[in-house]
């Protein structure tokens, strides 16, 4: 797979919000396109994401399956028309079949099949009810696997296993104006918590740790007792924040950021919680809210390559943005 270049937009003011991004690719990584009840057995669904149209679906064995979506032949879009068939993909425009792996294995008019043509296939995994795809230099080889959120859970220090709701509350903001890292810079900016989402102050960020493709910080919420949000970012395209309270689990949220085009992404949270029914409804709203509120600020601020930050903020974030970094196969900057 071609790594995807940065598309241009058409929106007028898209160079200038970009400011001095240093990057000309999209990111390596895991990111999300969905959840399980997005994909039946029974068609195929069509996605967009890093520059590119695709399909998703469910094999025979109930596995996530995900493609380019057109047809080598002559160029069909097999996500308008295109159906399943006995595990196969048949495309609309002349019943050519492709397998779950790209490989065309029928054409109803000829004796022979094409060999040499493959629809390029996407590794997909599903976890907790999620589905992800990954993007990165070697298409079919991904670096590192997605921790399941009881693993995550552990992996931040919890000794005992997540016991909550299975996720429902499932929240899409699509084609957001902004970057995935824009995200997950977010998670060392402790003083936002109180300028954004009306904190006593900002938060008490009194540990952050870089981990291979992990980054782990922990902060304090001030004015709400013991009260303590760990977040673990895994790449640039996942997040997991885990909200506990003298050391007890409340919640637990996953917010992906994806590529879509150039500069825009779909955004998605997911809430699990321990919390009543009318509890949790209440939970779900507060913090889809919050977040609202920060996907204003990323979708109309403008990318600063040096910011002047002072030494409060400063050591996190720039620990934050070289370990950002790796995920770019990119040798082009500002």
């Amino acid at each position: 797979m071609t790594r995807m270049p940065l598309s241009a937009t058409e929106d007028d003011n898209q160079d200038e919000r970009q400011g001095s991004w240093p990057y000309r690719v999209h990111p390596t990584g895991w990111f999300q396109i969905g959840w399980s009840a997005d994909i039946s057995a029974e068609q195929l669904v069509s996605l967009r994401a890093f520059d590119s149209d695709l399909i998703a679906f469910r094999d025979p064995a109930g596995d996530v399956r995900v493609l380019d979506a057109y047809c080598p032949h002559l160029g069909a879009s097999l996500a308008h028309g295109g159906t399943l068939m006995g595990g196969n993909i048949v495309c609309p425009f002349h019943g050519w079949e492709w397998s779950a792996e790209g490989k065309n294995v029928r054409i109803p008019y000829s004796k022979t099949v094409n060999r040499a043509q493959r629809i390029r296939t996407w590794p997909a995994r599903e976890i907790d009810g999620l589905v992800y795809i990954w993007h990165g230099p070697d298409p079919l080889s991904p670096t590192w696997e997605l921790l399941a959120i009881d693993q995550v859970i552990e992996r931040a220090g919890f000794a005992d296993r997540f016991h909550g709701r299975p996720v429902d509350d499932l929240r899409t903001w699509p084609e957001a104006r902004l970057y995935p890292q824009f995200i997950t810079e977010n998670i060392v900016d402790h003083a936002h918590f109180h300028w954004v989402h009306s904190t006593r102050g900002p938060t008490d960020l009194h540990e952050y740790e870089r981990d291979g493709v992990w980054f782990k910080v922990s902060n304090r919420i001030p004015g709400q007792g013991d009260t303590r949000l760990m977040i673990l970012a895994s790449g640039v395209g996942v997040q997991v924040g885990i909200f506990s309270r003298r050391g007890v689990l409340g919640h637990v949220e996953v917010t992906t950021a994806t590529p879509v085009d150039g500069g825009r992404s779909t955004l998605r949270t997911s809430v699990w919680s321990v919390e009543t029914d009318s509890a949790f409804h209440e939970l779900a709203e507060m913090q889809s809210l919050e977040f609202s509120k920060d996907v204003v600020i990323w979708e109309n601020m403008r990318y600063v390559g040096r910011p002047p930050l002072v030494p409060e903020e400063a050591r996190a974030f720039k620990a934050l943005r070289k370990w950002a970094s790796q995920f770019y196969d990119d040798d082009v900057a500002n």
